[in-house]
Parts: structure tokens; C-alpha cells; sequence
């Protein structure tokens, strides 16, 4: 028969992401775990997660999103004055400029001789 939940002392683990969990202290760490410097029971262990673990969102997440808005609160206390453009991503992530279309030339105005038009082959 299996311990009863309250006898069994767990620690704090957490990982590469900064993300927490419990684990038998009894049994080795799970690759890519490390000690947090907590143990006991069940409850206390996620009492301790609870107050430490306080943003969900894995690490590196947290760091791109902070490079993302580096940029940008750099570019507003510029000198100069004059607003940063940033560059969004489109489909399949490629980069793209938010700037105005390009003005439309203007038509000739000679219309060009009107040429016969051709069927989806190119036939007559």
C-alpha cells in the first residue's frame, strides 16, 4: 500500500523556463530540473510555488516580450522627436514596413489602340 499524501515530504523543483513543480523528495530530479531550496508536505510545497511562481509564462517568452518592447520605449524618449516605424510580421513571418501605399501613376491621356483580346490559351 501507498504513504498517505500527508507523510510524504516533497520538494520545489524548477526548470530551465522558470516554470515550478513538486517531486518526491525521495526520488532523483527529472532531467532539466533543478532544486528551488524548498521541501515538505504536499500543501506547504505548493503554498511555496504559489508565492514564488508568480508570472506563468515561461521565460523565454517573458524575455522576447521584453525585447519586443525595449525598441520601442527607446525610440520614444528620442532626442529627435520623430516616431520609430516597427516592422510586422505577415504570413509565414516575413517582415513588413507600415508605410502608405505608393500613389497610382497617372493615365496617359492618348488611349493606346485597342488590341483584340485573347481566350485563356492565348487563341483568337
Amino acid at each position: 500500500m501507498s504513504e498517505p499524501e500527508a507523510e510524504i515530504t516533497y520538494r520545489v523543483v524548477v526548470n530551465q523556463e522558470a516554470q515550478y513543480s513538486i517531486w518526491p523528495a525521495d526520488k532523483a530530479n527529472a532531467q532539466g530540473w533543478q532544486d528551488a531550496g524548498f521541501s515538505g508536505t504536499k500543501a506547504d510545497a505548493l503554498a511555496f510555488i504559489n508565492e514564488h511562481w508568480t508570472d506563468m509564462r515561461p521565460l523565454s517568452l517573458r524575455q522576447a516580450m521584453e525585447r519586443d518592447q525595449q525598441p520601442a520605449a527607446v525610440g520614444a524618449g528620442a532626442a529627435s522627436g520623430a516616431a520609430e516605424t516597427k516592422g510586422k510580421r505577415g504570413w509565414f513571418g516575413r517582415q513588413h514596413e507600415d508605410a502608405a501605399p505608393p500613389a497610382p501613376e497617372p493615365v496617359p491621356a492618348v488611349a493606346e489602340e485597342a488590341k483584340p483580346k485573347r481566350g485563356w490559351f492565348g487563341r483568337r
